[in-house]
């Protein structure tokens, strides 16, 4: 009996760490040049950083997305993109990205904004 549900365990976390999502793929393509020189993978970084999704090692990927931002002239509407996404990771709780998305208040704040928090 302990054996079949050890072996049900194994196979379940080797299906766990052979799976690949489409979203894995557009993470990988994410480097500081691509960032920088493509729209189309820009829009994805801040339309994943708006989202702010919560699942296993995405505070890495948050993280590592954050710290390619930092250097780039940021346009408004990506500085609008981040305020709120900040405010809510500050009214929900601090996660592991947390540092990284405060390393970026001084390069996106309003005095609004300043205030808010």
């Amino acid at each position: 009996m302990l054996g079949r549900k050890k072996r049900a365990w194994q196979d379940a976390c080797s299906d766990f760490h052979r799976f690949h999502s489409e979203i894995d793929t557009f993470l990988e393509d994410v480097s500081v040049a691509t960032v920088s020189q493509d729209k189309q993978i820009r829009q994805f970084v801040f339309d994943f950083l708006s989202v702010d999704p919560i699942y296993f090692r995405s505070g890495y990927e948050k993280e590592r997305l954050l710290k390619l931002i930092k250097p780039l002239d940021l346009t408004d509407a990506e500085k609008e993109v981040l305020r709120p996404t900040i405010q809510r990771r500050i009214r929900s709780g601090a996660l592991r990205e947390f540092r990284r998305f405060c390393q970026l208040i001084p390069k996106i704040q309003t005095s609004e904004f300043v205030a808010e928090l």
